[in-house]
């Protein structure tokens, strides 16, 4: 959903390795709920009507299983505390879905962390109780 891209193009701005270390590590720990840290970031640049696209984007955080959930928590936590960039993608998909690479620095470059989220596109439903196949 383009809504998606364009709003982790805006939250990529922010977790350069410049401005990781900008989000407060506390809002990502395992006492916290993604969604709600979601909910509550600074307006992120570039982004018309930034709070309702958040609101929504949070909303979705908010359905994913609870290991995808804690998997990109973990990665934002871990990647603040080491100030490693982050890029995030989203594609769709059938179930949700989280895939996790990090390359680590050479001698010539910085390595980096790349989070690239699966799921279906909102109106898209999931089949509820559908035991026909």
């Amino acid at each position: 959903m383009p809504a998606y891209q364009l709003y982790l193009g805006a939250l990529n701005c922010r977790t350069t390795y410049d401005r990781i270390r900008e989000f407060d590590i506390a809002e990502f720990g395992p006492d916290r709920e993604l969604a709600d840290t979601v909910r509550q970031l600074p307006d992120l640049e570039g982004l018309a009507a930034p709070l309702q696209l958040q609101r929504e984007v949070a909303e979705v955080i908010a359905s994913m299983p609870p290991s995808i959930r804690n998997t990109i928590r973990e990665v934002m936590r871990g990647a603040i505390e080491r100030r490693v960039a982050v890029t995030f993608a989203w594609r769709p998909g059938y179930d949700f879905k989280v895939e996790v690479t990090e390359a680590l620095d050479s001698s010539s470059t910085r390595g980096g962390i790349t989070v690239l989220l699966e799921s279906r596109y909102p109106d898209d439903r999931r089949p509820q109780g559908d035991t026909s196949g």
